[in-house]
């Protein structure tokens, strides 16, 4: 089971129970594309290499407009004919389902192997096709209001939308840029100020843009692809602030990555317990919802075959249009429409939308187990391999320690720092150790200055270890290279007086 689902069951189990559903706060949407999405595809945008996207621009323009076109009038034909619902109401089923998750995708497929080539459209699709869906439910609210559609409106908003976000995103990104770089090359450059307003940069760009009536989600994915080439040209300039930057963007990531889904898990349940009168006297929102789901997945699968995609590829790429917070979000959107729709179809609309985000999540981890291959047994066997050299290296290290002319006692701390390495270490052997860090006098500096020479020793050794392994092609470059930076983090806080305790 992806760990992303142990947070959706989280999510389910705090919103069961009404001791801990009632310290939970409403779902707002707004807040929740301001704070929590935003600043994801941000992240995602600054991951993602502006000549990808160059090359990529075509197929994007598909997902983001041909794709959503085809399923709005397939779908809408067939609900329409099937189930006798009103087009305008049939077109928000369908808005709200047009966004694609990046989030919610990564943890459907796990760790399965898919072509580079799918993998970037699918992240290019969930990039972009969120502005889509927006312009595509506001066009809906309106054809109910108005009592027709208005087509060329309703494009020309499309277009001011799109361009508009992407401009705004991309000036406004620049201009911070700039503030920042400036900072950074003058005396007054901090390090948690640069980082501020780095994390503050997302929120700010969609508030910006979503108050002038452009598209936020593209405004701040343009940001992110700005921010990418920044990264690229910049990150020796202040090594240690661009580093904690790193760090606090991982870090932060991984925290609204799990969020969103203990929302999704929370936000869930808590449509089924609301909605449960409707839910229990009426199933039509179960078979909408699964008619979308179907029909959609044809639509995706003809699509890709259409784009020259193997047939394993396609349905990959069918199952792959996962559904997730964003849909979530332009469905609780419409709460502010409540006069122009009835309860009953806003029930419909929430319910039907429930199933294809539960169908979109759970159905491709079943189908991907058979029509994917994992690679479990490679990550097992780089794993051991990894161990294993580090085992080695750290052998190595403390041969050379053993050999240098220096106090006992110092050798045994640095023995200990060293198999710390690769935890041959137990837990009374740490407790030993931090009942002589507490209760013995502290080093001299004759002392210090030799524990310091043993570790720079026994890294150098490391390094030196690793890198004729890697030139010898013992072992590959990128696994080279990853216990290379290990070591060199280690070593960094032996000798940047930033990182050291005392």
């Amino acid at each position: 089971m992806p760990g992303s689902y142990i947070s959706i069951i989280l999510g389910i189990v705090l919103a069961i129970f009404p001791i801990t559903n009632k310290f939970i706060p409403d779902f707002n949407a707004q807040f929740f594309m301001m704070i929590v999405i935003a600043p994801l595809l941000f992240f995602e945008g600054q991951k993602t290499s502006n000549h990808v996207v160059r090359v990529k621009i075509k197929s994007i323009m598909d997902t983001v407009l041909f794709l959503p076109i085809v399923t709005i009038v397939v779908l809408s034909m067939g609900l329409h004919w099937t189930f006798s619902l009103i087009f305008p109401l049939v077109m928000m089923i369908i808005a709200v389902s047009i966004p694609t998750d990046a989030t919610a995708l990564s943890a459907v497929i796990g760790n399965k192997n898919i072509s580079t080539k799918l993998n970037n459209t699918l992240k290019m699709e969930s990039l972009f096709n969120g502005a889509t869906g927006i312009v595509l439910l506001e066009a809906a609210i309106l054809w109910l209001s108005a009592g027709k559609l208005l087509v060329i409106e309703n494009s020309e908003h499309f277009i001011v939308s799109a361009v508009g976000g992407a401009m705004l995103g991309g000036i406004a990104a620049f201009i911070i840029m700039i503030i920042r770089q400036i900072l950074i090359r003058s005396n007054i450059n901090v390090v948690s100020s640069q980082l501020l307003i780095y994390l503050l940069t997302p929120i700010i760009i969609y508030v910006t843009a979503e108050h002038v009536h452009v598209s936020g989600i593209i405004a701040v994915v343009i940001a992110g692809l700005v921010h990418n080439s920044e990264a690229e040209r910049s990150r020796f300039s202040v090594p240690r602030q661009f580093h904690a930057s790193m760090q606090a963007i991982n870090f932060i990531s991984e925290i609204l990555n799990s969020f969103v889904f203990v929302v999704l898990g929370v936000t869930l349940c808590r449509i089924f317990l609301d909605q449960q009168n409707y839910a229990l006297h009426n199933f039509m929102w179960l078979w909408v919802g699964i008619s979308i789901y179907l029909i959609s997945l044809l639509v995706r699968f003809f699509y890709a075959l259409l784009s020259k995609y193997s047939r394993v590829d396609a349905i990959v790429f069918a199952f792959g249009g996962v559904h997730g917070a964003v849909t979530l979000a332009l469905t609780f959107s419409l709460l502010s429409e409540t006069a122009k729709i009835i309860q009953s179809n806003y029930a419909l609309i929430l319910l039907s939308t429930t199933v294809v985000i539960i169908l979109s999540m759970t159905v491709p981890v079943i189908v991907f187990r058979y029509i994917l291959a994992s690679n479990d047994v490679d990550q097992k066997f780089d794993a051991d391999t990894r161990q294993k050299i580090k085992q080695d290296m750290v052998h190595k290290a403390i041969l050379v320690v053993e050999e240098m002319k220096i106090e006992t006692y110092i050798k045994d701390r640095v023995r200990y720092d060293l198999l710390d390495q690769v935890a041959k270490t137990t837990v009374f052997d740490f407790v030993k150790e931090w009942r002589n860090q507490s209760t013995k006098r502290l080093f001299e500096k004759a002392e210090i200055k030799q524990e310091k020479q043993a570790l720079m020793l026994a890294f150098k050794e490391e390094r030196e270890y690793v890198r004729q392994l890697i030139l010898s092609k013992t072992i590959s470059v990128e696994l080279g290279h990853e216990i290379y930076s290990e070591i060199l983090l280690a070593e960094s806080l032996v000798i940047d007086p930033v990182n050291q305790l005392s």
